[in-house]
């Protein structure tokens, strides 16, 4: 069907709304702050991780007081601030022919969404390593 020049092509509306745009800004920032405040509490978690099982590696021998040392030092390169070797339960691994060591921590970790607000996010975690 050709168009002539007299006619009025109706014209498609292109893009977002203003409404639309102001509704993905009110649902999208909040759930943006939300994520990178919590982004590092799962990094240090994954960090406490790491310090753990390398602690419990390291040497299935030592006594508790060494593999918390271990801890500690690994714990103070990578910046772990929630747990210290104190607060780990050492235990030897038991079962048929299990060798070595199990590290075992809980803790739990506020996280205010914004500074001074008085909303907070509460984390709460238990590893058990190896």
């Amino acid at each position: 069907m050709a168009v002539s020049l007299t006619q009025k092509v109706k014209p498609r509306q292109r893009g977002l709304a203003f409404t639309t745009f102001l509704l993905a800004l009110f649902i999208g920032v909040p759930v943006f702050i939300t994520l990178m405040r919590t982004f590092p509490v799962y990094l240090e978690h994954f960090a406490i991780k790491r310090a753990m099982l390398r602690a419990a590696k390291e040497c299935t021998a030592c006594t508790k007081e060494e593999i918390r040392r271990i801890f500690d030092k690994q714990a103070s390169i990578d910046e772990i601030a929630s747990v210290r070797g104190g607060d780990l339960d050492v235990q030897r691994a038991a079962g048929k022919g299990e060798k070595g060591i199990v590290v075992v921590t809980s803790y739990a970790r506020k996280q205010e969404l914004i500074e001074g607000s008085g909303v907070s996010l509460l984390f709460e975690f238990e590893i058990t390593e190896p």
